[in-house]
């Protein structure tokens, strides 16, 4: 199942689309592996 799921997310500025269409999906050991690249980057050792 996953954590997030995004499916034609449509956004309009000043009545221009500047995002349409856009679709993804995030897993939860996305997230995970995000965090802790984050996490190595700013505690090198």
């Amino acid at each position: 199942m996953p954590l997030i799921e995004v499916n034609g997310l449509r956004k309009e500025y000043g009545g221009r689309p500047v995002v349409d269409g856009v679709s993804f999906t995030v897993e939860d050991a996305s997230l995970d592996d995000a965090f802790l690249d984050l996490t190595a980057q700013e505690n090198p050792t």
